[in-house]
């Protein structure tokens, strides 16, 4: 009877047969699966992921499919080949995934009146960027500008900066020093803690306020699981060539009963980055300055196209913890802490005096420290007043310090700041029949503390006579209230419109202990009211239009008003100005929508006012049009509402499915601005890039996925470059006329990842593979040459 049993059992490990079924991109298992099998006209359902087949002739053949994904049919000789593992291809029909950014709730993105972009982690883990700048760039075709490697500046539709409005999880990231020169706070987001990066391409003031006038990127961070199907850890490791990165990731889920957690550490080294063999020679790095026995020396650089100081390190810790309260609340804790080295400023060093001396021995940044702290509740039960409420509770630290020291000086300047920036946000939502209504409130408070002073390399001692880049003590405030609402008129019409209400204080008390002030100081309280009014028509089953107007604003922070810095322009110093007031964006765009399953593609038409631009322009301070500042005689200029801006264009988007593996995309931006000064003359907009755009292929078959791929800019002519930035021949090179001005380029890349096995993918990716030297326009730091980026996951 034992041996009787014995051989029974042997009988069913050898004959029974699970198949289990993971998405071909991220190796993740597939909850909810059916395997409808012909011959028998039946339908095997499972909710794990894991179907068992043991019962049916190994003749037949069996269809997989999953909500989401490709259909697959298959035999036992195929999972025999495949150890047991389906790996489903995911449909590229993406105009069907879901946004959350546009409104704070879940909506369908062929649903939304506005362009909006998407990157999922899987997006991510193929194009290996090293930074969330790169992401961005790399993932959704944002213009990236960068000043130096440890940099990245988005630019929206020829509007950058504090008119971008970054958030995480809903929270905004902008705070009270967000500059109008290109800002690098969005390299602080760990690549590997995005679940899903969203852009909404234009006007978003109506839900996230002050600062929403070309965009929002919103970075969506890992959830924590449901359920246990995936392994709990994630190993990653990753090199690339081109500047000697090696960068390490560490993750780790686990949960019991109501709570669940998901940690994880990422750490990368980055060496100095080389740059391509053929382009312009202005871009070589031929010298740099090195400290010898306390003295300044200007070296040859033996190696040009590698870019000295570029290099630097960064870490990032990510902690997220929930909580099922009950069966309709959730509780939500989101930790976040990163930090840098120190890192040059590399455009900067570059800059030469009329003799052809570096002007700087030594510019860089100091240590760039975020924490993030966010606790959030959602509930959810049908309510008089809504369906589901949101509330968070979110702090957040910012520190960063700018550091210079001139060439054969031994006084190293250095000005830091420190923000402690507070959010407190309700979002609703009440669904009626035919209407959903969405409407919140939000109060932001941020603190901005600066300190400046002058150390002696030589004796380490100290000096204060330095002026504070920002009032010390100052605060940013915003209050806020604001609806929105999508009607369906019928099967075809479906409006929305939106309205805000913000008010925001700004509040700085000067107590320079260099300059004096004409005022002691600074007190202002401006109330915006914004909206928006869109309507989407469906035209027929393929076709289908949509028109958004918008109002959008942002409101002077602490660094339009009280700035005081030696701008990057030569010879420009920047003054606080105590009479400044909001800029308006009336906004206007379309979008031309074709959908098939084999065709997809877009024509996005836009238009953007911009009254009482706040730019940059020449002033008087105490009656002086020219001051000395730090040793050096310079242009004073401040922000002004002197100006308004025209932006225009057309974003060309398209997809075609080739076959069942191949498919190929496109994209398109072409922009024009134009800048009104207060004496009418016009000149270009600063942030209005070259059109730009990319065209790529893309080959997945079974756990395999190749993509090659071209990204291409346009020059702009000197004319086409706004007089300010032409003055920086640090970054530009110059034409035939001696004039700078932004070079056309190109580069051939190609994307590869397999999935070796189940808890094992390998990604291999080759970039400029003709080894180009380029700048992305107004960037101060040459792009990587032919780089070669290797990665390596595993789960465990």
């Amino acid at each position: 009877m034992k041996r009787l049993l014995f051989f029974l059992l042997i009988a069913q490990c050898c004959f029974s047969q699970n198949v289990d079924f993971a998405d071909a991109i991220t190796g993740v298992s597939i909850e909810n699966i059916n395997v409808y099998i012909p011959s028998k006209n039946i339908t095997l359902s499972a909710k794990n992921g894991v179907i068992s087949i043991s019962n049916y002739p190994k003749n037949n053949q069996f269809i997989g499919i999953a909500e989401g994904y490709e259909e697959i049919i298959f035999t036992r000789k195929l999972l025999k080949i495949l150890s047991n593992t389906i790996f489903l291809q995911p449909k590229k029909n993406n105009l069907d995934e879901v946004v959350v950014s546009h409104s704070k709730w879940k909506e369908k993105r062929i649903d939304i009146p506005k362009k909006t972009s998407l990157l999922s982690a899987a997006d991510i883990f193929a194009a290996q960027p090293q930074t969330a700048a790169d992401a961005i760039n790399k993932g959704s075709n944002i213009f990236v500008q960068k000043s130096q490697l440890g940099g990245g500046s988005p630019i929206i539709r020829g509007l950058s900066t504090n008119r971008i409005l970054l958030s995480v999880d809903g929270v905004r990231m902008n705070n009270a020093i967000f500059r109008s020169g290109n800002v690098q706070n969005i390299i602080s987001v760990d690549p590997f803690i995005i679940s899903q990066a969203e852009i909404i391409h234009g006007a978003g003031s109506v839900v996230y306020g002050s600062d929403a006038i070309g965009g929002v990127i919103n970075f969506n961070t890992l959830n924590t699981k449901k359920n246990t199907l995936e392994k709990a850890g994630k190993l990653v490791q990753r090199f690339s060539s081109a500047n000697r990165e090696s960068t390490s990731h560490v993750q780790y889920a686990l949960g019991k009963n109501k709570w669940k957690s998901v940690s994880s550490l990422s750490y990368s080294r980055f060496g100095n980055l080389t740059q391509g063999k053929h382009g312009p020679d202005e871009f070589l790095r031929k010298a740099f300055v090195v400290r010898k026995n306390g003295k300044d020396e200007t070296v040859v650089n033996k190696n040009p196209r590698e870019q000295v100081n570029t290099g630097y390190q960064q870490y990032n810790l990510f902690q997220k913890i929930s909580f099922e309260a009950t069966k309709n609340h959730q509780l939500n804790f989101t930790g976040i802490y990163t930090e840098t080295s120190n890192y040059d400023r590399y455009d900067r060093l570059q800059e030469v005096d009329e003799l052809g001396a570096f002007k700087f021995a030594e510019w860089f940044y100091g240590p760039q420290k975020w924490l993030f702290l966010n606790l959030k509740s959602s509930y959810q039960k049908q309510h008089l007043l809504f369906d589901k409420i949101n509330t968070s509770i979110a702090y957040q630290f910012f520190q960063e310090s700018r550091n210079q020291r001139r060439l054969n000086t031994i006084y190293r300047i250095n000005n830091t700041e420190k923000v402690a920036a507070y959010n407190f946000n309700i979002d609703a939502i009440k669904k009626f029949d035919k209407l959903s209504l969405n409407y919140g409130i939000e109060i932001v408070h941020n603190l901005v503390s600066s300190s400046a002073n002058r150390l002696n390399i030589d004796t380490n001692s100290f000096l204060n006579d330095v002026s504070l880049r920002y009032p010390n003590g100052s605060s940013w405030n915003s209050f806020a209230i604001y609806t929105s609402s999508n009607f369906n008129i019928n099967s075809k019409n479906k409006l929305s419109a939106g309205f805000r209400y913000n008010y925001i204080t700004t509040n700085a008390k000067f107590d320079d202990p260099v300059f004096t002030f004409p005022f002691d100081e600074i007190n202002i309280a401006n109330a915006a009211v914004n909206g928006n009014i869109g309507w989407l028509y469906k035209i027929s089953n393929k076709w289908r239009t949509t028109t958004f107007l918008s109002t959008a604003f942002r409101a002077p922070n602490i660094d339009d008003i009280g700035k005081i810095f030696q701008s990057s322009e030569p010879g420009a110093l920047v003054v606080p100005n105590p009479n400044l007031k909001p800029e308006t964006a009336y906004s206007v765009e379309s979008n031309f929508i074709y959908n098939t399953s084999k065709l997809q593609f877009t024509i996005s038409p836009y238009f953007t006012f911009l009254d009482n631009a706040l730019s940059r322009n020449s002033f008087s301070f105490n009656g002086l049009n020219n001051v000395n500042f730090q040793g050096v005689d310079s242009e004073v200029t401040s922000i002004q509402n002197s100006n308004s801006q025209r932006i225009y264009g057309v974003d060309l988007d398209a997809y075609l499915k080739l076959t069942k593996s191949l498919s190929a995309n496109f994209n398109y931006h072409y922009i024009q601005g134009e800048e009104k000064l207060a004496n009418r003359e016009k000149i270009p907009v600063r942030h209005v890039t070259p059109n730009f755009g990319n065209l790529g292929l893309r080959y997945q078959k079974n756990r395999f996925e190749i993509n090659p791929y071209i990204n291409f800019s346009q020059s702009l002519e000197n004319a086409e470059i706004n007089p300010r930035e032409q003055r920086k021949t640090a970054i530009f090179p110059k034409d035939k006329n001696g004039l700078t001005f932004s070079p056309s380029w190109y580069t051939i890349n190609i994307n590869s990842q397999i999935i070796l096995t189940k808890d094992l993918k390998l990604s291999l990716n080759f970039e400029n593979i003709t080894n180009q030297r380029y700048r992305t326009y107004s960037s101060g730091v040459s792009a990587p040459g032919f780089n070669v980026i290797t990665a390596l996951q595993m789960k465990f």
